[in-house]
């Protein structure tokens, strides 16, 4: 098709929040530009990234161009570190502390992922309790005294690794109840949703090659 009179352009576009978005693969007739080391053309129309990194999460739009007018076309790429479990499942303890206090930990968690997960406790009314991260378990330290009916041990939903966890993995990750042990994330599912925008996860290996 780089031979049909009517065609002017294709490129490769790149764009991430905050910033311009720039060019960063071209074809011009029978011409390849690209201005990152990294990307090279894959098969006519087609843009390989090697040695994937983290620096390489954006959007992508791919333009072709021709005297009838363009078609346009994005994907969107995360590249991630997933996280990882120490345990074979998310879990929820209540121990004590010290004389004075006792403490809810969720666990255990050897990575939280790049882009990180966030675990959150919850009150068995919904409420978000304040927790901090500490050795592997999400933490919450109260007075001695102080009692909940229930705890519940989940995934933040919001938090910027909530996609990450793979597909195989996500029982694991189902949150857990205090009370019961039992999940209360039966059949979560952490995959994008289709759209124009295509999602997808990378994870980061030492020879990573991604052809879009």
């Amino acid at each position: 098709m780089i031979d049909d009179p009517t065609f002017v352009v294709y490129s490769w576009t790149l764009l991430k929040p905050g910033q311009k978005a720039k060019t960063i693969f071209s074809v011009i007739r029978t011409v390849n530009k690209s201005k990152i080391p990294n990307i090279v053309s894959y098969n006519t129309w087609g843009i390989q990234i090697n040695d994937v990194g983290p620096d390489d999460s954006a959007m992508y739009i791919a333009l072709w161009l021709s005297i009838y007018g363009e078609i346009s076309k994005n994907i969107t790429i995360i590249v991630a570190d997933k996280p990882i479990l120490k345990s074979p499942k998310l879990f929820i303890k209540e121990e004590t502390a010290t004389d004075r206090s006792k403490a809810y930990k969720c666990g255990e968690i050897e990575f939280l992922g790049k882009p990180p997960i966030r675990i959150v406790l919850k009150a068995s009314n919904g409420t978000i309790l304040p927790s901090t991260f500490i050795d592997g378990f999400q933490t919450l330290t109260v007075p001695a005294e102080q009692n909940y009916d229930n705890v519940h041990c989940e995934i933040d939903s919001n938090s910027e690794g909530f996609h990450c966890v793979p597909q195989a993995d996500l029982e694991k990750w189902e949150g857990t109840d205090l009370k019961t042990g039992s999940s209360i994330r039966e059949g979560m599912v952490l995959k994008y949703p289709h759209s124009d925008i295509y999602k997808m996860l990378l994870y980061l290996s030492s020879n990573n090659n991604k052809k879009l």
